[in-house]
């Protein structure tokens, strides 16, 4: 069922974030928000390229777009999808774990779901690299895209930089059950320089509105 959500109509996919279950949840939220932004940067470079008073940044611009679409929304797409299917994995394990009443069954399903849950951290922190490149792609084309166009290219920066920011928190909330482990510890390096850029990207964004 999880293979199907790209292809789920807008309301039967708010329903299933709003079911009350773990799927499709947090992570794949967070790829969803850098889908939107990918899509708005697109469409705002479709109407800056061909308007003549713009042709000097339409090599930049058509570049930009290719590098969101051949590069950036394949991953988040199919992050969108394999964080749901991750997810559930992780619950599955954890529920056979509880369920266990012999101890070698018990430890062996707590390796398994951490084991998963590593591999779903990992799908987040490829969430926010891609996002937080979205957003600085995002502010390049609020910068030289159509001027009347402004405001999808700031909600394109602001979905971004919210997908990305998620992201990293579904991070840091599965290193709680990875302490002590010198892979953790490099994710979580990973994670706060990426946040680190966040918040650049962020003042970046207040300037430019400020300036409006």
């Amino acid at each position: 069922m999880s293979n199907d959500l790209m292809s789920l109509p807008l309301r039967a996919l708010l329903d299933k974030f709003a079911a009350g279950k773990h799927k499709p949840g947090s992570g794949s939220a967070s790829a969803l928000l850098g889908l939107i932004s990918a899509a708005l940067s697109r469409t705002v470079i479709a109407l800056t390229i061909d308007r003549p008073q713009y042709v000097s940044v339409r090599n930049e611009l058509r570049k930009i777009s290719r590098e969101i679409e051949d590069e950036i929304q394949p991953l988040l797409e199919d992050s969108f999808v394999q964080d749901s299917i991750l997810f559930d994995e992780v619950i599955k394990s954890r529920n056979l774990r509880d369920a266990s009443v012999d101890h070698a069954e018990w430890w062996r399903r707590s390796h398994e779901a951490l084991s998963k849950l590593d591999a779903a951290s990992s799908i987040a922190l490829d969430i926010a690299r891609k996002s937080i490149r979205l957003a600085e792609l995002a502010i390049i084309v609020f910068d030289e895209g159509f001027k009347s166009a402004q405001g999808d290219s700031e909600v394109a920066i602001e979905a971004a930089l919210s997908g990305a920011t998620g992201a990293l928190a579904v991070v840091y909330l599965n290193l709680k059950d990875f302490r002590g482990e010198a892979h953790a510890r490099r994710t979580l390096d990973d994670a706060e320089q990426l946040a680190a850029l966040a918040k650049d990207l962020q003042a970046q964004l207040n300037e430019r509105m400020e300036q409006l």
